[in-house]
């Protein structure tokens, strides 16, 4: 997470040194980038694994390094080698995981850093905005009812809308039937993952990835605009 002072001074990395266009439509993942729930992905997790009697004892950051692989299957394959009685209770766990995870959104959620400023920023200047998530409509309307500035994005895609998730283009392609008369070479997307990226790459859409300079998950070497936060964006639009 970085304030607006950390922001100022991170200039290093990749893109840092364009302006990029945000072209006529500009559609955003959800989970990681505009709300800050992975922690509580990770807990739900964990929580969830105890069922079985098999402890997810690993930190938040390589959590985050396998959850966030470009493969998209990262922490399930992760999970299945440590414990291969669960390789055929993937299902069960994340069922198990997202009703968790419900509960856990009623108390204990708020909006990334610089978030209002960019739906501020689109809201100036009138570019339309759409969320593709892998998240369930359910916890995506409580969350909103809890940070109410969220419905400033019209239109929102979530996991029951599309067929297979991220790294998929699934959830992208859908979203662009939205707006037939807008190209995806016309459209920017916002990601805080590979898999999200390798989504709108298979979509043909514009990649952009938010996340901190220290993120594991830049340890993989795909090269990509990437951008510490949505201040720094914005300062180099």
């Amino acid at each position: 997470m970085v304030d607006a002072i950390d922001s100022k001074s991170i200039l290093g990395c990749q893109g840092a040194g364009s302006s990029p266009v945000i072209g006529k439509l500009v559609l955003l993942d959800f989970d990681g980038l505009l709300v800050d729930t992975e922690k509580l992905h990770f807990y739900a997790y964990q929580k969830a694994l105890l069922q079985w009697e098999s402890p997810l004892d690993i930190d938040f950051s390589t959590y985050i390094k396998l959850a966030h692989h470009s493969s998209g299957t990262g922490l399930k394959d992760f999970i299945a080698a440590l414990y291969p009685k669960l390789s055929n209770l993937w299902g069960e766990i994340r069922n198990k995981k997202l009703q968790i995870y419900s509960e856990l959104i009623e108390s204990n959620i708020t909006l990334m850093p610089f978030v209002e400023e960019f739906l501020l920023h689109l809201e100036r200047e009138k570019i339309p905005s759409c969320v593709v998530t892998n998240s369930l409509k359910k916890d995506t309307d409580c969350i909103r009812k809890k940070l109410p500035l969220l419905n400033k994005i019209p239109l929102w895609i979530t996991r029951e809308d599309y067929s297979s998730p991220k790294p998929s283009p699934d959830g992208y392609l859908a979203a662009l039937k939205l707006y037939p008369n807008i190209s995806p070479s016309e459209t920017t997307g916002f990601e805080d993952t590979l898999k999200g990226i390798t989504a709108l790459k298979l979509a043909g859409i514009n990649p952009i990835l938010i996340c901190d300079p220290s993120h594991p998950q830049l340890q993989q070497g795909e090269k990509i605009t990437h951008f510490s936060s949505f201040f720094d964006f914005l300062q180099k639009k």
